[in-house]
């Protein structure tokens, strides 16, 4: 069996993270300040903010979804449309991890449109790849390609240069469609996306994605050179997960081709 790299990028767990673990929160000293009328709405409505997110979100999506309702009332309450995004899309992740995706979709949809309203576009972008991620999972690809799409144009407007992962998710979507040339297309902007932000285990990643693809197209040569500039990649960074799986592939071409003393050199 092939070893084909999957890497939908899950923006919920990425997008809006404050960079604090649970272990980081101290919960009575944000409550204070989230409950202290003398600061400033915007720092009282990151600290609710980091209460649901980092305190909450991922432990408990209950409480998570409560506070994230404090914040968006707050913030609803003074018009403050960015922080209103941020809580449904708290909220969003609450409903998704819970496995309630109607309520989720319903969420996001929500963030998303204030986000574009308030000119965030890296957050409507991340939310577009959740979308994007439901879709997906619910089998409906043409709708999760439309969000990845829409998710890389918006992260390129807000200056975004870490774009392969929205470059990958399409490549992998084209795929599943069979649609070949075009997956080829974005695995080859993912590849350059990743190389030019310093990210070479993703690259070496995606090249494998790559390797497969011309290797279901029958150009076993250029599958080759695909899961070797990957290998090299991953010898390097000393990653043997990575070295397991462009092994595997190599071997998996060799064995196709009949070349049986190769495909046991990288086999074994």
């Amino acid at each position: 069996m092939d070893t084909r790299t999957r890497a939908l990028a899950l923006s919920l767990v990425l997008a809006f993270s404050s960079g604090s673990s649970a272990q980081d929160i101290n919960f009575d000293s944000l409550w204070g300040v989230w409950s202290d009328p003398a600061k400033a709405d915007t720092i009282r409505l990151k600290a609710i903010q980091r209460i649901a997110w980092g305190g909450y979100l991922f432990s408990d999506p209950d409480s998570a979804y409560h506070f994230a309702q404090l914040e968006y009332d707050f913030a609803s309450e003074r018009g403050l449309r960015r922080y209103m995004a941020q809580a449904l899309n708290v909220q969003a992740v609450s409903f998704h991890i819970r496995g309630d995706l109607e309520q989720a979709l319903d969420h996001y949809q929500r963030s998303q449109a204030l986000f574009e309203e308030a000119g965030g576009w890296s957050g409507a972008a991340s939310v577009l790849s959740n979308i994007g991620i439901i879709n997906y999972d619910r089998g409906d690809l043409p709708r999760a390609l439309d969000a990845y799409i829409k998710s890389l144009d918006l992260s390129l407007k807000a200056g975004k240069t870490d774009v392969g992962s929205n470059f990958q998710n399409i490549a992998l979507i084209y795929h599943d469609l069979e649609e070949y040339d075009k997956a080829l297309e974005y695995n080859d902007q993912s590849i350059r996306a990743h190389l030019e932000h310093g990210d070479e285990a993703n690259a070496a990643e995606v090249l494998g994605n790559r390797g497969l693809i011309h290797k279901q197209m029958g150009a076993t040569e250029d599958a080759i050179r695909d899961f070797q500039e990957g290998l090299s990649i991953m010898e390097r960074l000393e990653n043997k997960s990575g070295i397991a799986a462009a092994l595997h592939n190599l071997g998996s071409v060799y064995y196709d081709r009949g070349e049986w003393e190769q495909a046991l050199d990288h086999y074994g």
